[in-house]
């Protein structure tokens, strides 16, 4: 049954390139049609001297926030200091991460249940009394500072390691053209900073559109949040978290509720 159910549906994916392709394939197979459009780059950012110091120090946590830091960061803490996790927990912020991590031969300590997030996180009981413990948090340039903040709140001492740096496409053309033509359009989209792009990138007609007649499919109230205060007509469909598997399986969920009224 579910091999059709997306059947005049197309799914604009917006992940960056080079993680978009399980999602864009689970669309297709289920009889959807899949647009790809990266809105958002990873760049590397090359370690300079302070971020090898901080790799050289013996820390209690390496905290990757993200499977983007698991691909960039462990061949650069492999490099720098090949012992970096003999003494140090590894920690996971989301399913992805730690699925990252395991590909690499790392095996996450923590990770924090759904909602999958640094909320989550910080209401480990691991995380509770870190007084005096330090830390060293993977991550991409800018984005939120909560989990920085509330490991410092508790007495322990963290470090920041920018790995990468999320930056806007250079496009001549974007697809929303094709999407505009489409029976039911759905963009996925999986970040505020992801979202932010998008509208940026498109014409002012394409982001009138967008408002008025695309569905948006997003993971969490963050960017659900966000949708909602760029004043987009449908309410989105929030899944579980960013993994393909939650965004695909509230895709078809929605379209099967869709189907029955």
């Amino acid at each position: 049954m579910t091999k059709k159910i997306l059947q005049n549906v197309t799914v604009l994916v917006t992940r960056p390139e080079h993680q978009a392709q399980p999602f864009f394939a689970m669309i297709r197979r289920a009889g959807g049609q899949a647009i790809l459009f990266p809105v958002i780059e990873i760049r590397e950012i090359d370690p300079g001297a302070e971020t090898k110091a901080i790799l050289h120090q013996v820390v209690d946590g390496v905290i990757f926030i993200s499977a983007n830091a698991v691909r960039l960061g462990v061949p650069i803490l492999n490099t720098i200091n090949p012992q970096w996790n003999r003494d140090s927990q590894i920690i996971a912020i989301g399913k992805a991460t730690a699925t990252c991590l395991k590909e690499q031969g790392l095996e996450p300590v923590l990770t924090p249940p759904a909602p999958f997030n640094s909320e989550a996180l910080l209401a480990m009981p691991q995380m509770q009394d870190i007084a005096g413990h330090q830390y060293t948090i993977i991550k991409g340039r800018g984005g939120r500072r909560h989990l920085q903040e509330q490991i410092r709140d508790r007495g322990a001492r963290v470090s920041e390691i920018d790995i990468y740096v999320r930056i806007k496409p250079t496009l001549r053309n974007t697809p929303l053209n094709r999407l505009m033509q489409a029976e039911r359009a759905v963009v996925a989209i999986t970040s505020v900073k992801g979202l932010h792009h998008l509208f940026e990138l498109a014409s002012t007609e394409q982001a009138e559109w967008l408002k008025k007649s695309a569905e948006f499919l997003v993971p969490g109230m963050r960017v659900a949040d966000t949708v909602n205060n760029l004043h987009i007509r449908q309410a989105p469909m929030i899944a579980e978290d960013a993994t393909d598997e939650a965004m695909y399986n509230r895709l078809l969920a929605a379209i099967k509720t869709a189907g029955q009224t």
